[in-house]
């Protein structure tokens, strides 16, 4: 598995729609987990 920013991955895709992201923080002591939902605006 390789290790990416969230930066580099939402920039490759215009509009990402909905998200789920998993990871754990810097000490490695705590899952993170985040939902997101991107609307477009005209």
């Amino acid at each position: 598995m390789e290790i990416t920013t969230l930066e580099k991955e939402l920039s490759a895709n215009s509009y990402p729609g909905r998200g789920i992201v998993l990871g754990k923080s810097k000490d490695g002591k705590n899952a993170v987990i985040a939902y997101f939902i991107m609307g477009r605006s005209v």
